[in-house]
């Protein structure tokens, strides 16, 4: 039988996942039965007959450096990341980049420990999540209280950026989803690093991600911080739910304002029809 927190299994399933884009295949293989699984199996993809040569996987310790560079790497330009970042009394250096690779180390250093994110390339690739009812381990606490001595670094201008955009985001969730977030899976983050980009891992990402949440039975959140991203989170079945805009009133951001956008997607399969079947 499966275990309902890992993606890893012992048994061969199929999930085929439909959408507006091309359908993606999901092959499980164990070890047995796959020709160059690793060890705890993984998730085989394919586009319209396509196979891939990398599989979906439960994120190890041994991935992390790679995640850590992909999020570094993918997210430099990212509309709301420019905003909170490149302010005018901040200066981009070394030092800088340094740091901002080390919270994302220790991010992901914590979502290996606690399976909480899913790769393909070995890291190239991933999307990190989050499921209701999850405990803050002891090395969650460390590393949190290590961001937050990291994140002291920032600027005045800085801090004021980002307490506008945490302001704005809990607010938009609090209108838009309400209390009903305590039972949903979250969508922390998902990217792909610039060079992997185009291969079509984002997509099988999600339709990894929405295949879990559908078997826990659970509606899916997220936040996009990028507009241009809509679409595509569109075609995994996201519909936007609320917006909202940070740097309108900022007159030291000479760019337009970014769009957020908070996303939501009604669960499906067949844990949501067993509780159908129930009610």
């Amino acid at each position: 039988m499966a275990n309902k927190c890992r993606l890893g299994s012992q048994q061969q399933q199929s999930i085929l996942i439909a959408s507006s884009t091309p359908c993606i295949s999901l092959q499980m293989y164990s070890k047995s039965n796959a020709k160059g699984a690793d060890e705890d199996g993984g998730l085989l993809l394919s586009t319209n007959g396509r196979s891939f040569d990398e599989a979906v996987k439960v994120i190890r310790f041994v991935n992390v450096p790679r995640a850590a560079s992909t999020k570094t790497a993918a997210f430099a330009h990212d509309p709301l990341f420019e905003y909170m970042r490149n302010t005018p009394d901040a200066e981009e250096s070394r030092l800088i980049r340094l740091l901002d690779y080390l919270t994302n180390f220790l991010q992901f250093i914590v979502r290996a420990h606690v399976q909480r994110a899913l790769v393909v390339d070995g890291g190239y690739a991933y999307v990190a999540f989050g499921v209701p009812g999850d405990i803050t381990s002891s090395l969650e606490r460390v590393a949190s209280a290590m961001i937050r001595c990291i994140r002291k670094a920032r600027t005045p201008e800085q801090n004021k950026r980002w307490s506008e955009t945490m302001e704005k985001q809990d607010a938009a969730i609090q209108e838009a989803i309400g209390e009903r977030i305590r039972g949903m899976f979250c969508v922390y983050d998902l990217a792909a690093h610039p060079d992997r980009q185009g291969r079509g891992y984002g997509s099988a990402l999600m339709a990894a991600a929405n295949a879990k949440a559908d078997d826990l039975g659970l509606a899916s959140w997220l936040v996009s911080s990028n507009i241009n991203n809509t679409a595509f989170y569109e075609s995994c079945g996201f519909v936007t739910v609320r917006q909202f805009a940070v740097g309108e009133d900022n007159p030291t951001w000479t760019k337009p304002p970014v769009v957020v956008s908070i996303m939501v997607r009604e669960a499906h399969g067949r844990a949501n029809e067993r509780e159908k079947a129930v009610a």
